[in-house]
C-alpha cells in the first residue's frame, strides 16, 4: 500500500512538471522541488477545510482563498509560465490565510506561522522575490506591533471552544509545515548530489572519449599542450627518420575493385602498420591515398631511433608477405608496398581550426618521399644520410646515384634482411 500510494504521489508531482522541463535534469530536479512545495501546501489548507466548523465564516473566507490562489499557481506553473508569477500568485494565497489567521488570533498569538512564508518563498522561487516577500512580512509583524501598543482589540475567528484545540492543531500545523519545508531542501540538496555526480560521471566518460580521440589525431605530448594552452607551438626537430611506403600499381587496382573491397584492404593493410610503428615506439603523420608516412623522433627526440624504424619497415614487409599468402585468390598486386626512408630536420606543428592535423615539414619530407618512389618493389631505399646512421648494424647495399626531381644526383642504398 505504502509502494501504491508513493506511485501516486509521484506521479501527480510529475503532472504538474512543466512539458519543456522534463527534458534537462537539472531543470527537471528544480521543477520537481516547486511542484512538491505547491502540491504539499495544497495539500495541507485542503486537510484545513475538515477543521472549517470550528471557525467563522472569516476564516472560511481565508482557507478557500489560500486554495483558490496555490490552485492558480499550480496550474500556472504545470502552464509553464515564468516562475516569479507563480510565486507571487502562490504566495498571496498563503499571505491571506497566515497574516489573516495573525490578525484574526489575537495579533502575535500566530505570528511563528509568518517564517513559512519567506521560507516557502526563497523555495520556490529566486532570493530577490524572498526578500520582497520578508519586506512585505516584516511590514505586516510592525503592523501587529503598533496596534498592540495601541491597544487594539484583534477580532477572534475561531469559536470559544475550540479555542486551545485549534491553537494546538495551528501550532502543530506550523511544525509540520515547517519540517515538510526542511525535507523538500534536504531532499533537493541530496538530488542535487546526485545529479551532479551523474553529470560529472557522464562528463567523464565524455572527457575519456574525447581524450581518446585526440590521441588518434595528435600525439600525447602535443594533445596535452593544446588542451592546456588551447594552441601547439611549432617544433624544430635536429634529427627526425622519416619513412613512406606505397602500394604498387594502386590506382590501375582501384579500378578493379569495388569501393567496398578496395576501403577494407586499406583499412587491414593501415591497421597493422598502426600496431607496428606502436610498437617501435614511432608516430605515425598520416595516409595520403596508397601512402603511410611515419616518423621517428618526432614530437620527442627519445621518440623511436633509427633501428627502431628499420625493424618496423621489415616487419611491415613480413605483414604484407604473409597477407598476400593469406588470400591468394585476391588481387595480390595491390600487396606489393614500396619503402623509403631518410633522416635529417623537420619542423613539426599543428595545423587548421576545423579538422586539425599534426604534421611535418621540411626537405628531410621531401627526400623521404623520393627515396620510397625510387625503391624496389619489396624493398627499403634509403639515403645517404640514413645508411650512416645504420650501416654498423644492417648490412646495406649501394644502389647508385640516381637523379631525383628538385635535388639533383642522390646516392640510394638497399637495406638487406638480417638472416
Amino acid at each position: 500500500m505504502g509502494s501504491g500510494y508513493k506511485s501516486i504521489v509521484t506521479k501527480l508531482v510529475h503532472y504538474f512538471i512543466p512539458e519543456n522541463q522534463k527534458q534537462d535534469i537539472i531543470a527537471f530536479t528544480n521543477a520537481k522541488l516547486r511542484a512538491q512545495i505547491i502540491l504539499v501546501t495544497f495539500g495541507l489548507y485542503f486537510i484545513y477545510c475538515f477543521n472549517l466548523y470550528m471557525y467563522t465564516e472569516v476564516k472560511t473566507v481565508l482557507i478557500l482563498a489560500a486554495l483558490i490562489s496555490i490552485g492558480i499557481s499550480a496550474i500556472l506553473f504545470k502552464k509553464g509560465y515564468p516562475i516569479n508569477i507563480v510565486t507571487h500568485v502562490y504566495m498571496v494565497g498563503n499571505a491571506i490565510n497566515i497574516f489573516g489567521e495573525c490578525f484574526y488570533s489575537g495579533g502575535f498569538t500566530f505570528t511563528p506561522a509568518l517564517l513559512l512564508i519567506p521560507a516557502g518563498t526563497m523555495l520556490l522561487g529566486s532570493l530577490r522575490i524572498a526578500k520582497i516577500w520578508l519586506v512585505i512580512t516584516l511590514l505586516f509583524v510592525v503592523l501587529l506591533y503598533i496596534l498592540s501598543l495601541n491597544h487594539y482589540e484583534f477580532p477572534i475567528v475561531y469559536k470559544d471552544e475550540y479555542k486551545y484545540y485549534l491553537q494546538f492543531t495551528n501550532n502543530l500545523g506550523i511544525l509540520i509545515a515547517g519540517f515538510a519545508i526542511m525535507w523538500i531542501f534536504q531532499k533537493q540538496k541530496s538530488d542535487a548530489v546526485e545529479v551532479v555526480d551523474k553529470l560529472n560521471k557522464e562528463i567523464e566518460i565524455e572527457k575519456y572519449k574525447s581524450d581518446k580521440l585526440l590521441l588518434n589525431i595528435l600525439p600525447s605530448e602535443v594533445a596535452d599542450e593544446l588542451k592546456l594552452l588551447g594552441k601547439a607551438t611549432p617544433r624544430y626537430h635536429e634529427q627526425a627518420i622519416v619513412m613512406f611506403t606505397d602500394i604498387k600499381s594502386f590506382t590501375e587496382i582501384a579500378e578493379k575493385m569495388s569501393p567496398e573491397e578496395l576501403v577494407s584492404e586499406l583499412d587491414t593493410c593501415f591497421t597493422a602498420f598502426d600496431n607496428i610503428i606502436e610498437k617501435y615506439d614511432l608516430e605515425k603523420i598520416k595516409t595520403i591515398g596508397d601512402a603511410y608516412m611515419c616518423v621517428s623522433g618526432v614530437p620527442d627526440s627519445t621518440r623511436g631511433s633509427a633501428k627502431n624504424m628499420v625493424f618496423a619497415c621489415f616487419e611491415i614487409l613480413d605483414f604484407i608477405k604473409a597477407h598476400r599468402f593469406k588470400n591468394k585468390n585476391a588481387q595480390s598486386d595491390i600487396f606489393e608496398i614500396r619503402l623509403g626512408i631518410h633522416a635529417g630536420s623537420v619542423v613539426s606543428g599543428v595545423v587548421g581550426q576545423v579538422k586539425f592535423a599534426f604534421d611535418i615539414w621540411g626537405d628531410t619530407v621531401n627526400i623521404a618521399a623520393r627515396m620510397e618512389s625510387g625503391a624496389e618493389v619489396g624493398k627499403i631505399n634509403i639515403s645517404r644520410a640514413m645508411y650512416e646512421l645504420i650501416k654498423n648494424d644492417f648490412e646495406c647495399e649501394l644502389r647508385g646515384t640516381f637523379e631525383v626531381k628538385n635535388r639533383g644526383s642522390l646516392e640510394m642504398f638497399t637495406i638487406k634482411p638480417n638472416m
